[in-house]
């Protein structure tokens, strides 16, 4: 645990990881290595009010403030229909597929 807390100081310092909230509650958040967007999470009683695409928005514009970048990529595994689907209706590409498989124990 103190690993992780560690590792997201880091992040957040280097401008690569922001958390928003509402009062004490966390809304969400995303994180960015390189030109990937890394991670996007949403709690779960903050979904479908978006929330998630204002935070994907800002990561975006984060990600391009770096004059070095031409592009913005991030991955989703093939069995999570969900993010495939809000990632595609946000105008993303499918460039390349690649098979994960699922694990129950994950």
């Amino acid at each position: 645990k103190v690993d992780f807390m560690n590792e997201f100081r880091d992040m957040e310092e280097k401008g690569l990881f922001e958390a928003f909230w509402i009062k004490d509650d966390l809304v969400g958040l995303y994180w960015i290595s390189g030109t990937e967007i890394d991670h996007i999470a949403v709690s779960e009683q903050y979904q479908h009010l978006g929330y998630a695409k204002q935070i994907l928005t800002r990561a975006i514009e984060v990600l391009f403030q770096n004059p070095d970048v031409e592009y913005a990529w991030l991955l989703v595994v093939e069995w999570n229909s969900k993010a495939y689907n809000f990632y595609k209706k946000f105008g993303m590409e499918e460039k390349a597929v690649y098979h994960v498989p699922y694990r129950d124990s994950i």
